[in-house]
């Protein structure tokens, strides 16, 4: 996960306080604990890739939409609409980072 990629975080649901909000990655801004902080505020988030960056990227996973994944926590259920989801190292819109429990560093994944 990269520091140049954008991304928007979008709040929904009844306990965001803020649905309409849009915020915009920026770089120095959320890091993976905050970023997986703020989207589980709700009962219903969701993340908008940038296309054009992404292209511009090579398509590469890191340039796309991040899923943080704890490995240890069943608490949460993701799902990704998309026509760019491809078992790739090098051409997907998923952007994996994976952590083995709370507290633990995220790796890339993909």
């Amino acid at each position: 996960y990269s520091p140049q990629d954008e991304f928007h975080l979008l709040g929904g649901g009844e306990h965001d306080t803020h649905p309409s909000e849009s915020r915009k990655w920026e770089p120095g801004g959320l890091d993976d604990a905050e970023a997986v902080l703020t989207l589980q505020a709700t009962a219903i988030s969701g993340v908008r890739d940038d296309y054009d960056h992404w292209k511009a990227a090579g398509y590469l996973p890191a340039s796309g939409k991040p899923l943080w994944l704890t490995l240890d926590d069943d608490k949460w259920h993701h799902i990704f609409f998309d026509d760019n989801i491809h078992n790739s190292p090098n051409d997907s819109i998923i952007a994996l980072r994976v952590r083995e429990s709370e507290g633990k560093p995220f790796v890339t994944a993909s």
